[in-house]
């Protein structure tokens, strides 16, 4: 219940909508972004040629929350953060390349200035489902129109 008050204190002017549990019907917003997940994260499942859904789950969310909706022109990211994702893999393949460490985790202190202004540029692209070949042209086209959907159905 906290959650919910933190919730309507930080945004005033939040709605909140108590549907019926368990019946399906009355959460078609919520059924139709789960479809949209579920189609996505299946065709992961069959292009990486493994049943492991939770290793794809990160990628799949990032390709839906990061594919441009048709009438807002913008990402749900974008939306929610109010600035595309800044994701760069030429990016961090070099530092992988150019790292002296072995360890997965690197201290930003240790990063050379190249790298930290690198970060700061802008990029170009912000439709990772491109980027990510995780998805066909089809399959996109149909989360770009559901994506659509389930915002402007808000």
């Amino acid at each position: 219940a906290n959650v919910i008050l933190n919730l309507k204190n930080t945004w005033p002017d939040l709605l909140i909508i108590n549907g019926r549990a368990r019946h399906p019907q009355s959460q078609g917003l919520v059924e139709r972004a789960n479809a949209v997940v579920q189609q996505m994260l299946g065709k992961w499942l069959d292009i990486n040629e493994t049943s492991d859904w939770s290793s794809g789950l990160g990628p799949v969310m990032l390709a839906i929350n990061n594919c441009i909706s048709q009438s807002t022109k913008k990402t749900p990211y974008e939306m929610v953060f109010g600035q595309p994702l800044k994701i760069d893999h030429e990016f961090w393949l070099e530092l992988h390349r150019t790292s002296t460490t072995d360890e997965s985790v690197i201290n930003e202190e240790d990063l050379s200035d190249s790298f930290l202004e690198n970060r700061n540029a802008p990029i170009h692209s912000t439709n990772m489902s491109d980027q990510a070949h995780i998805v066909d042209d089809e399959t996109s086209s149909a989360l770009s129109t559901n994506t659509n959907d389930a915002v402007s159905d808000e």
